[in-house]
């Protein structure tokens, strides 16, 4: 935000393999008003799984009940493949 972005920009699209980088990032974006919308791309397990994985750091920092994880994050599965570096 400090970069001028807000208004460059309006999503931010990563790729979602253990739900850290998800979870830190919609969090931090709530914590700052939702000045974007923030899409991840899992690329193993199911959108279920990272929104109980985002859910459950939302518990730990004291903010469960003032968002969920469907609310701050859009989680894109069904682009799994077989691995790193392996063509599907």
């Amino acid at each position: 935000m400090q970069q001028g972005l807000v208004g460059q920009i309006d999503d931010i699209i990563l790729a979602c393999g253990s739900g850290g980088t998800s979870a830190g990032l919609a969090i931090a974006n709530y914590l700052a008003g939702q000045p974007f919308k923030v899409h991840s791309v899992s690329v193993c397990d199911d959108a279920d799984y990272f929104h109980g994985h985002v859910d459950e750091t939302l518990e730990e920092l004291g903010l469960k009940g003032q968002t969920s994880s469907r609310a701050i994050l859009t989680v894109h599965d069904g682009f799994q493949g077989r691995g790193y570096a392996l063509v599907p």
